[in-house]
């Protein structure tokens, strides 16, 4: 997954919404709140599915179309792009990002609101090892079976034969330090 990652993100400007294969990256950093891709990869595709949020938001709730949004679109940019790893929010920014408009926030301003508060923090979480993404993994995956009383299978893959992850395609260790261009 981390090929189509790179392949989407391309040259950092990306000009549409992530496919389905980028969705689901951002759907497992929401679920487990564990990344083992490089952030430089995630965030550029964060920021393009949070505009598509905020867009399907304004169309939803018919605010926050002007440059008052656009220059709040530019605080949230910024204020990711600053961090040389994924801010402790991240689970919280790509729960957001995937909502449907209207689920939770009654107005896109509010919708606003919310992102550039998770961006305006100082703590980092470096990306995960496929190893130190596994363990963690297995340890979430056995809290959770403990706290519904069922027996613990996680696939060697990674991914938890109980919710289905699926395969994971971590960072490589020469991938760790790979970065994307910035954009704005």
């Amino acid at each position: 997954r981390q090929e189509q990652l790179k392949a989407y993100v391309g040259d950092g400007t990306p000009t549409a919404a992530p496919p389905p294969p980028v969705l689901e990256i951002l759907e497992d950093i929401s679920r487990t709140g564990l990344s083992c891709y490089p952030w430089q990869l995630v965030r550029v595709a964060l920021v393009a599915q949070l505009d598509a949020t905020i867009d399907e938001s304004i169309a939803a709730h018919g605010d926050g179309a002007g440059e008052e949004t656009e220059n709040r679109r530019n605080i949230i940019r910024n204020g990711l792009a600053v961090f040389a790893h994924a801010p402790f929010t991240l689970q919280r920014l790509c729960e957001i990002a995937l909502r449907q408009p209207g689920s939770s926030y009654s107005g896109t301003q509010k919708l606003l609101n919310a992102v550039e508060k998770l961006t305006r923090v100082s703590t980092m979480e470096p990306t995960l090892s496929k190893e130190q993404y596994e363990e963690q993994l297995s340890q979430l995956v056995a809290a959770e079976a403990e706290l519904r009383d069922e027996p613990m299978e996680v696939d060697t893959d990674g991914g938890d034969a109980n919710n289905d992850a699926g395969d994971i395609a971590c960072v490589d260790e020469t991938m760790e330090d790979a970065e994307a261009p910035m954009s704005p």
